[in-house]
């Protein structure tokens, strides 16, 4: 049986070092492409579903989180569930390396499951933080951008006092001075 090639996935950046996007030291990637549209959301230059921006693949991204030497994979957006089958295909390969995977969606807990079963998720990620942001909601804590954000853990890796301790936002300075603003509470800090 010939061997299947990695998927590719559109990605708008990436950061090799994070501890305000998940537990421990993550690797982040944002993926490109979101129709859900979550009026005050505030990473809105990656909602256009342009091709043509990064396309990797799914081998490429795990095998750079595995280089990371960190604790795992947060996925981020845009709409991550909108490439649904490239980052399964992602987070299972990232847990193959010993490292958790993290996913931050605007789709609901039904939405999740609607998408893949709990077995394919529970292959892929550790915990889905799901729901749209709502502004009137607004809370910015434990990478819950609302509060009607809920934890879905499909692993026993981390539970709700693992994200207690997160950072609302950094400020990372990189060695050529380029300056990258993170978290979920980013807007303060704008």
């Amino acid at each position: 049986m010939a061997e299947q090639s990695p998927r590719h996935l559109v990605i708008h950046s990436r950061m090799s070092q994070s501890t305000a996007n998940g537990p421990g030291t993550r690797s982040v990637i944002w993926v490109q492409g979101c129709d859900i549209g979550c009026y005050g959301c505030f990473n809105p230059e990656t909602h256009a579903a342009d091709g043509s921006l990064h396309s990797v693949t799914t081998t490429e991204i795990a095998h750079w989180v595995r280089e990371n030497a960190n604790d795992g994979l947060t996925v981020s957006g845009g709409e991550p569930l909108q490439q649904l089958e490239a980052v399964l295909e992602l987070g299972g390969m990232v847990k193959r390396f010993g490292k958790s995977v993290v996913v931050l969606t605007g789709f609901t807990h039904k939405q999740v499951l609607q998408r893949a079963n709990h077995e394919q998720l529970a292959e892929a990620f550790d915990v889905v933080i799901a729901g749209p942001y709502m502004a009137s909601q607004h809370l910015a804590k434990s990478l819950r951008g609302s509060s009607n954000k809920e934890f879905l853990f499909f692993t026993d890796t981390y539970c709700l006092e693992s994200f207690s301790d997160i950072p609302d936002a950094e400020v990372i300075i990189d060695s050529d001075g380029s300056v990258t603003v993170t978290g979920v509470n980013v807007p303060l800090l704008k």
